[in-house]
Parts: structure tokens; C-alpha cells; sequence
């Protein structure tokens, strides 16, 4: 007797501008998915975002991802294994194809719905994170993510399969806060030792700019950058990652190739644009599909994707030499449009500690 089909949950998958548009159905057993929270340098310069989430998928490929001549997608090899998919029209990230996982491949998770779920994403992803070893100089956001803790999410250095990083791991890497005060301290003071410019560079290297040094009164006397996370709808269609990173820059302190920074982003070769709304543009690499600028018509300044920055070690993500990262609620923009609200709830938990608001 043949044994009954198995039950199936359908997702749908769809970008911002609904160019990209698909569905797929998932054994109802495989959940919760495998899915990652990647902390690696080369998701950030080809994402723009200080870390990346995906789902592992275990089901054949779909056949609207696998056409040569797919309209609204563009492809890009960011590894000899790995092939990364995005839309061409407002440059979300949709999928990942890596060789070295035959049986599955990963799903931004930004742009997955699961039908009929208020719940959204909450109890259908079995999260980790990855790559660890890429942020070792500052934890980057896995100091915040979960609330800085690895209960009931693992920790590991590179893949899935590598060493996993316990809660004193994360602490050696904050050696010298030891104390929430001196953090506070630290976190606010204008740094002088940093380089004059801090550089700006998507992964393929068609984006290539520098950040002069703002003065020092900037921001409050700080001389560093606004900087925060946003769940927001809009953004987590439009990257397909569920929080994006922004840091707030004068224009004119912006410095590019071009005879104008008006003149770079008006460059289509390097440059596509995408209007979200009516007074904001979007603007992400034209071959690897990293998310560079936000721009609010109007202002003198633009938000710049903070994981395309390259701070002075290569294993730093939070670039507080040059940021100064907002205290909780600013921290984090349009939490009530979350599609995981504990994933958000730890993050701010965990920035509310790391910044000495919350006692651990």
C-alpha cells in the first residue's frame, strides 16, 4: 500500500518591485529550516548588509531561477562555488547557489512569505550563525544578535560544520570593555587614531569611493557618523534581507572617480536606481547587485549600506572608529514591521547591553 503524500508549505518568494515572483512548496517535516545568519566579509560586500540571513531550501530548484535567459534576474559567482541571484530592477537579493551543498540552496530570507502564517518567520527557521571568524576584531552584529547570547542559537567560527563560539569566545573579542561606562565612553569619543578616509567597495569592485573625515563637532561633538539597523518593509523587500545596516553621510564628503557625486549616481554603468517611493532612491551595483546608497530627496546627506565600508582591519563589521551607533529605540527603525519579532527583540536586547542600557 502506498503510503500517503506528505504534507507540503507553501512559501511564496517576491522582491520588492514584483518582478521576481515565485512559489514553493516544502515538506512540512524539513521545518524548521536550516537557516544562517552570515557574518562573512563576502556577504557583506556583495549584500551591502552587516550580516546576511538565508534558508537553507530542501527541494529542487526551481525552474524560474534555473533559465539562462531569466528577464528580471541577474547572476553573480562572488566564490568558485558560489552563485548569488539577484533582481535587476531593484536589486534584492534571492537566492544562493552553492555547489557545496547538493541537496539544498538558500533563500534571502527578506522576501519569503509562508501562506496563511501571522507569525511570520517565528518557529519556522532553526537559525545559526556562520563566518564568525570574519568579524574577530569586533564580533561585528553577533555581539547584539540573540542578545549577544549563543542560547538557543549556535556560534560558529566559519561553516556550519566549523567550531562553534561560546559566550566567552564573544567576550575575548570585547577585551578592553570592561566595564559599561568605559564602553559608553569609548563608543562616544572622537577617534583620532583612525585613517582620513575610510573606503567604500562593493564586492566586484565596480563601487569604489572614500568617506573624508567628518569635523569633529559633527554629530554632536562625536566626529563619527550616525549609524542604525531598519526592519522596515520597504528595505527588507528591496534587499531581501530582514534588517539592513545605514550609516547617514554629508554628500560632500563622498569622493569619487566622477567630476560629481551627483555625476556617480547618475552613472548607469556602475549604478542601477530603483524609486521605492516617491522621494526615495535606491542604488546598488550593477554586476554583483550589493546595495550601496539610500537617498531621501532633498537632504545633504545619504545613508551608505554599512557592510560595503572597509574599516581598518578586515575582520571589523561595526567601523566605530567612523560610527557612532544609536542608543535603543533609534537603534533599530520600524521594529513593529518585523516578520520575526524575536529575532529583532534579541537584537535590541542585545544592543541595549552591549551599549550598558540593559544589566546582563
Amino acid at each position: 500500500m502506498a503510503s500517503p503524500p506528505s504534507k507540503t508549505v507553501p512559501l511564496t518568494v517576491r522582491c520588492h518591485c514584483e518582478k521576481v515572483s515565485l512559489n514553493v512548496e516544502i515538506p512540512q517535516e524539513r521545518f524548521p529550516l536550516e537557516s544562517s545568519i552570515c557574518h562573512c566579509r563576502s556577504c557583506r560586500h556583495a549584500t551591502g548588509q552587516i550580516f546576511t540571513t538565508f534558508a537553507n531550501i530542501p527541494t529542487d530548484i526551481p525552474s524560474e531561477l534555473l533559465q539562462d535567459d531569466h528577464n528580471n534576474l541577474t547572476t553573480y559567482r562572488s566564490s568558485s562555488t558560489l552563485l548569488r541571484l539577484f533582481c535587476k530592477s531593484c536589486g534584492a537579493s534571492i537566492a544562493n547557489f552553492d555547489s557545496a551543498y547538493q541537496d539544498e540552496w538558500g533563500l534571502a530570507t527578506g522576501c519569503i512569505k509562508f501562506a496563511g502564517d501571522p507569525l511570520g518567520h517565528e518557529g519556522r527557521l532553526n537559525r545559526i550563525q556562520i563566518w564568525l571568524d570574519d568579524v574577530r576584531s569586533d564580533g561585528g552584529a553577533a555581539v547584539w544578535i540573540n542578545a549577544g547570547t549563543s542560547v538557543g542559537m549556535d556560534r560558529h567560527w566559519r561553516g556550519r560544520g566549523s567550531g562553534t563560539v561560546s559566550d566567552s569566545d564573544v567576550q575575548d573579542i570585547l577585551t578592553g570593555d570592561s566595564s559599561a561606562q568605559e564602553s559608553e565612553q569609548a563608543r562616544e569619543a572622537p577617534s583620532l587614531g583612525r585613517n582620513n578616509t575610510l573606503d567604500g567597495r562593493c564586492h566586484c569592485g565596480t563601487i569604489s569611493f572614500t568617506v573624508s573625515q567628518p569635523d569633529e563637532q559633527h554629530n554632536h561633538g562625536t566626529g563619527k557618523f550616525e549609524a542604525s539597523l531598519d526592519a522596515c518593509t520597504s528595505c527588507r523587500l528591496v534587499t531581501g534581507f530582514e534588517i539592513t545596516s545605514w550609516a547617514t553621510v554629508p554628500q560632500d564628503l563622498i569622493k569619487t572617480t566622477a567630476s560629481s557625486f551627483n555625476a556617480y549616481l547618475a552613472d548607469r554603468s556602475k549604478l542601477n536606481h530603483y524609486k521605492s517611493s516617491q522621494d526615495v532612491s535606491r542604488y546598488f551595483c550593477t554586476k554583483c547587485g550589493a546595495t550601496i546608497f539610500y537617498q531621501n530627496h532633498g537632504l545633504a546627506t545619504i545613508d551608505i549600506a554599512i557592510g560595503i565600508l572597509d574599516p581598518s582591519s578586515n575582520e571589523q563589521a561595526r567601523a566605530e572608529d567612523w560610527l557612532l551607533w544609536q542608543k535603543y529605540p533609534k537603534a533599530i527603525s520600524y521594529p513593529e514591521d518585523a516578520v520575526d519579532r524575536k529575532l529583532v527583540q534579541g537584537l535590541a536586547d542585545g544592543l541595549r547591553l552591549h551599549m550598558g542600557e540593559l544589566k546582563g
